[in-house]
C-alpha cells in the first residue's frame, strides 16, 4: 500500500534486539527513497518498531554499504 511516498509490507521478523538486549516488536516494514546531499536517491527498507514510529535509526552497516559519513556539526549524513 502506497502512502506519502512509502510502500508498506509485512515484517520479515517478529522482533529485533535493541541496545542492552531488549527485544523490540516489529510491526511493519516501510520502503521509501531518501535523497542524499548529492541529489541521489537512496532506497531504504525500515523495520517500524512498536512505540517508536516517530524516530529513525540508521545502522552502521547501512552507512558503510553506502560509504556515508555523519557530519554532527551540520546534522547531515553525506
Amino acid at each position: 500500500m502506497m502512502r506519502e511516498g512509502r510502500m508498506e509490507t509485512s515484517a520479515p521478523v517478529q522482533y529485533v534486539e535493541g541496545i542492552g538486549g531488549f527485544l523490540l516488536d516489529v510491526i511493519v516494514v516501510w520502503s521509501f527513497d531518501l535523497p542524499n546531499v548529492y541529489g541521489q536517491s537512496v532506497k531504504v527498507d525500515a523495520c517500524i518498531i512498536d512505540g517508536c514510529t516517530n524516530e529513525f535509526l540508521v545502522g552502521v552497516d547501512f552507512l558503510e554499504k553506502h560509504r556515508a559519513t555523519v557530519d554532527f556539526d551540520f546534522g547531515e549524513v553525506r
